[in-house]
């Protein structure tokens, strides 16, 4: 089965539209940070947590876990600009 086989192009431009709309500045990511902890939780990933990188700001690790039968993929990213 192919990954990109499960990717909605609507769904991917939808959500990129609504990030690039978030505050993301360097040192002022809380809004953008919401946002994304906020969309990981509405899709039901399994643990959706902040890890504090410096203070006051924070990044979001979310997971969904498999059957644990396949192979891991990490996705990474960054909030500010």
């Amino acid at each position: 089965m192919n990954v990109l086989d499960h990717l909605k192009k609507k769904e991917i431009i939808e959500l990129g539209c609504d990030l690039i709309r978030q505050p993301s500045l360097t040192r002022q990511e809380g809004p953008a940070v919401k946002f994304v902890k906020d969309w990981f939780e509405d899709k039901g990933f399994d643990e959706v947590t902040l890890q504090e990188v410096e203070p006051g700001r924070n990044q979001v690790i979310a997971r969904l876990k498999g059957d644990g039968k396949g192979k891991s993929m990490i996705f990474n990213g960054h909030l500010n600009i």
